[in-house]
């Protein structure tokens, strides 16, 4: 029984982690999330805005993700689209966050650029 219910966990967190590799609204709310947890100094009135930045990622990720898999999959009118997105995104943020929560923001994002790079320079090493 206790094999079964650490078994049943562990496929239901694997799951989880699968289904939000693929869900765009997900990704959005979990580097809200990080940004909440990075900047405990955010104002009731900033948390609500970046509420809204962050919906408004994520539906248009989504949007651009779905238009993608439509279209056969072309990634680099996708890739054009999700930087113009992010571009966005980012000119939101700036206009909610004083200079110091920018600051921190941006060195967040930068570990998060660098733990993916990691991570994907693993993944070719044992692939090659």
């Amino acid at each position: 029984m206790k094999k079964s219910i650490i078994l049943f966990s562990l496929f239901t967190t694997i799951a989880s982690v699968a289904y939000a590799q693929q869900d765009p609204t997900e990704l959005a709310s979990r580097e809200k999330q990080m940004v909440l947890d990075s900047i405990p100094s955010l104002t009731d009135d900033q948390k609500q805005l970046l509420e809204f930045v962050y919906t408004q990622y994520g539906e248009s990720l989504k949007s651009v993700r779905e238009e993608m898999q439509a279209n056969g999959g072309d990634r680099e009118a996708m890739r054009g689209k999700m930087q113009a997105i992010r571009k966005e995104k980012n000119d939101g943020l700036k206009d909610i966050f004083n200079e110091e929560q920018m600051t921190t923001y941006k060195a967040m994002m930068e570990k998060v650029r660098e733990n993916m790079q990691q991570r994907r320079g693993k993944k070719k090493n044992k692939q090659g």
